[in-house]
């Protein structure tokens, strides 16, 4: 199961095997993908997808490979961020992109006051963060 690779990388990234850990998110994110691909609107698989890939930026991060950590906090955000368009999602399921939202901003405005990121993309997340701040937050 996807649980057991997420809990190898975790071990292996304790004892600074890098290769070997991020191979483990690797599998666990392809395991995530095909069960998720049942049931896009499963908000845990979405939670351990985005858990994965901010797993797999940490990795790079502590590896001094900041672009490659950049683009997988990037990935996570991406997903929830488009899927708000999609208007064949439930409510229910919308409002947990929205939290999904700010799981995945606070790690990418962290990172960009630790290491450049351009601006027009630095600009997206400041207007992201005021528009969930403006977001009337609905409780289930």
């Amino acid at each position: 199961m996807w649980q057991d690779f997420i809990n190898h990388g975790d071990a292996c990234s304790k004892q600074y095997r890098w290769l070997d850990a991020e191979q483990y998110y690797f599998n666990a994110i392809d395991l995530i993908e095909q069960e998720w691909a049942n049931d896009r609107e499963d908000f845990q698989l979405m939670m351990a997808w985005i858990n994965s890939l901010h797993k797999l930026s940490a990795l790079f991060e502590v590896q001094d490979q900041h672009k490659a950590a950049l683009r997988y906090l990037t990935m996570a955000h991406q997903w929830p961020l488009t899927s708000l368009q999609n208007e064949s999602l439930s409510p229910s399921f919308r409002a947990k992109l929205m939290h999904a939202l700010t799981v995945t901003l606070s790690p990418l405005l962290d990172f960009s006051e630790h290491y450049p990121i351009c601006e027009n993309c630095l600009e997206a997340l400041e207007a992201t963060a005021a528009w969930l701040n403006e977001e009337p937050q609905v409780l289930h």
